[in-house]
């Protein structure tokens, strides 16, 4: 581990920004466009934003004019926002192997895989902290809560940059059996920064249920390239909560399920990134009147979102249509337990019961159906007709959690200045692998 460590320090060292390889490459389609139209600046700029980032970066080696224009900031803007209008991207994260897998739901017709195993480090857990902008942000750490570590990337997967975070420094000095961090991960609009949120936990054996345990709560600036302590939270998210769903970013604030025992039940707690405090959401009124097995908080049409799973009974979905207001949260519409029994799971994989409880609403499709997940299938649920569907079982593997992905041209060389300049850092310490 020492060898390790002093890898790592290296790293940091160097502010350590490369470039992955996926082990999938798609084949050139096409030549590249030699000769730009004499177009007006705003029409180039429109036509361009359309074009996959691929596609992009090729032109930007076919003259000076168009690589100032494809990496201006205004136009890196405008790419994103035409791009977010296509929310049919996943990105799939899988634990054990080290994978992430790229694709488009809607259709299936693209699949990247890229290998994350030579960035581990000795660590066996990657978990996908959540996406942003474009942006990924992924953890390695070691299955065992005794063992205390873990290492941070910020990559982009559509422009193949990687960068290595410095550790959060510890500096609680009390007694603890095992630990565990729960992340956060997205971009604070008022700073113009992408910011990751760490609660490391330290428990003891024999800590009664609902005790706070003692925490450490850290943020990390993307543009100052540091870490900040602030105050220890107040609740606790368990070790199973915290990778359940680690991407409900909404309002500009990331969402978890907690506890305390102010509370009889979980409740979603807030991390607001301009402000960067905690804060309760109001949550709905409880009235299904069964066992309820658990509650999972995400997003679903850009609303705040939480999945209440009753024991062998249903799933309600609810959406808080306006963001604060207790008295917005609506139901969408419910899953059925015995619809979801009915459906043709492999049962050599997992028993039928489990993928019912591990059910997981990722996104609304363009055809109004829900996408959900539960660990080993992705499913496509038609609330009119209540029948579900598995899709795009080839090639995926056999045991991931997804995000939503939007692809963008949002660069981890560059700090983004109050009024929006980038400004280069760390170029020469950049490397190719």
């Amino acid at each position: 581990m020492e060898e390790v460590a002093v890898a790592v320090a290296a790293e940091e060292e160097r502010a350590m920004i490369t470039i992955l390889k996926p082990t999938e490459v798609e084949e050139e389609k096409g030549q590249l466009i030699a000769v730009v139209p004499q177009l007006p600046q705003e029409i180039l700029m429109d036509i361009l934003s359309r074009l996959p980032v691929k596609t992009l970066l090729r032109f930007r080696c076919v003259s000076k004019g168009l690589r100032n224009l494809i990496s201006d900031p205004n136009f890196i803007t405008q790419h994103l926002n035409r791009s977010a209008e296509d929310c049919s991207r996943l990105i799939l994260g899988t634990s054990a192997i080290k994978q992430i897998f790229y694709i488009n739901y809607e259709t299936f017709s693209e699949m990247l895989i890229y290998d994350f195993s030579k960035f581990s480090h000795g660590f066996s857990w990657l978990e996908i902290v959540g996406s942003s902008n474009g942006l990924l942000c992924l953890s390695f750490s070691h299955v065992s809560f005794r063992k205390k570590g873990n290492i941070l990337y910020l990559c982009n997967p559509a422009t193949l940059e990687i960068k290595h975070l410095p550790n959060a420094p510890i500096e609680y000095t009390g007694a603890w059996d095992y630990s565990y961090t729960a992340f956060g991960f997205g971009f604070d609009s008022i700073a113009n920064d992408y910011k990751v949120v760490s609660i490391d936990y330290f428990q003891k054996h024999g800590m009664l249920d609902g005790t706070i345990h003692p925490s450490e709560v850290k943020v990390y600036s993307l543009t100052t390239g540091q870490w900040r302590r602030l105050e220890d939270a107040s609740f606790n998210i368990s070790p199973a909560q915290k990778t359940k769903l680690t991407n409900a970013v909404v309002n500009g604030a990331i969402h978890w399920m907690a506890d305390n025992v102010k509370f009889s039940s979980e409740f979603i707690i807030s991390f607001d990134l301009g402000l960067e405090i905690f804060r309760p959401i109001p949550e709905h009124e409880y009235r299904h009147g069964g066992r309820l097995y658990s509650k999972n908080v995400g997003v679903l049409g850009g609303c705040l979102s939480v999945f209440d799973v009753y024991c062998y009974q249903c799933i309600e979905i609810w959406v808080m249509k306006d963001y604060g207001v207790k008295d917005s949260w609506a139901k969408l519409f419910t899953i059925d337990a015995p619809s979801i029994y009915e459906f043709d799971f492999d049962s050599t994989n997992f028993p039928a019961p489990d993928s019912f409880h591990s059910l997981m609403p990722i996104a609304i499709q363009k055809n109004g159906e829900v996408l959900l997940e539960n660990y080993y299938q992705l499913v496509s649920y038609d609330p009119k007709s209540r029948r579900e569907r598995a899709i795009g079982s080839g090639g995926l593997p056999k045991c991931f959690r997804s995000v939503t992905y939007v692809e963008s041209l949002v660069s981890l060389k560059v700090c983004y200045g109050q009024q929006g300049n980038l400004k280069h850092k760390g170029e020469e310490d950049e490397s190719r692998i």
